[in-house]
């Protein structure tokens, strides 16, 4: 299922839609995963706590559960840093923050509307930080490294998959962070 979904977003042409389809495939690959109640840990492994200093579990919540699968199979190898490119929201945990808010207005507002102050509230964080990113992006004048990220993560779990599969990848997929499967 996750290597027809990669296919599909490889056609897809829409910079939006590919939030979508990129954090659908994290999101899948991490509910089949048991995380919900273990304990919820930082990328180096610390246990975080509430305000009552209390250990927080996993809860079934898509960002949390995303975190730990990213976590759980590259924080070894890679800081939390690492799939940065120089953005201003580089660590993994500000980065799943924007991309699920792509996804989230793709699904509940058809796409993302980043100039629309009632689509895209300049109150709440969640939408700040993604404005904020759009606006880098605009502002750089680069490609979108926030989505750039977005895809080198899911190469990298599309390469793991095909390499535990023993089947070589049909398409040659380009990846900065291959020193993951050697």
């Amino acid at each position: 299922m996750y290597l027809l979904l990669y296919g599909e977003a490889l056609n897809e042409k829409r910079w939006d839609f590919l939030y979508f389809k990129y954090w659908n495939i994290l999101e899948m690959i991490a509910r089949g995963k048991d995380y919900v109640g273990r304990p919820l840990l930082d990328w180096q492994g610390n246990t975080i706590h509430n305000k009552k200093h209390e250990a927080r579990k996993i809860r079934d919540d898509a960002k949390e559960l995303v975190f730990e699968l990213l976590r759980e199979d590259l924080s070894t190898i890679y800081s939390e840093t690492s799939f940065s490119f120089n953005l201003k929201q580089g660590k993994i945990s500000e980065l799943i923050q924007i991309w699920y808010r792509h996804r989230n207005c793709v699904v509940h507002r058809g796409a993302c509307l980043p100039n629309d102050a009632t689509s895209c509230s300049r109150i709440n964080p969640q939408y700040v930080c993604c404005k904020n990113a759009y606006d880098e992006m605009v502002q750089s004048r680069a490609s979108d490294g926030y989505l750039n990220s977005l895809q080198d993560i899911v190469r990298i779990y599309y390469l793991l998959k095909e390499a535990y599969r023993g089947v070589k990848p049909q398409n040659e997929v380009k990846c900065k962070y291959d020193i993951l499967i050697i």
